[in-house]
């Protein structure tokens, strides 16, 4: 059975839906488990490893494909593959423990040279907050 462009077109949407749920769920779970004095550096890790594979896995993938005779083979394999990745994220330990913090959003503090060093809130120093234009005057 020859891959179909509708069933790479509804694996590939199926991919981008999944990828919408959990990139802001990553995002969050990294900011809020990693030091903010290396929060960059696991970033930077984390887009080089993504970002590296993708290419990989665009070189494989024409190979699998002939290997298997143009079937939909490596799509099935590749099914089973996410599949248990998947399934074995959610059994392991560290990762049904995991905890997120769900308050209320706070604003950065920082110093405001106007007022001699005190603070306030950045959402208060906006234009946008005062009722400004995109100049900054009302």
């Amino acid at each position: 059975m020859p891959a179909s462009a509708p069933l790479l077109a509804i694996s590939y949407g199926l991919s981008l839906a999944a990828l919408g749920f959990l990139n802001p769920v990553w995002e969050s779970v990294v900011q809020q488990h990693v030091a903010p004095d290396r929060l960059a550096r696991v970033n930077s890790w984390d887009m080089l490893i993504s970002f590296s594979a993708m290419p990989l896995g665009m070189a494989l993938a024409p190979l699998a494909s002939s290997a298997s005779g143009g079937e939909a083979l490596p799509l099935v394999i590749a099914a089973v593959l996410v599949a248990v990745a998947m399934i074995s994220t959610v059994f392991a330990p560290g990762v049904r423990q995991l905890s997120l913090n769900l308050g209320p959003a706070r604003s950065a503090r920082i110093p405001s040279p106007d007022a001699g060093g005190t603070d306030e809130s950045v959402a208060q120093r906006s234009p946008a907050a005062a009722g400004a234009g995109p100049t900054g005057s009302a």
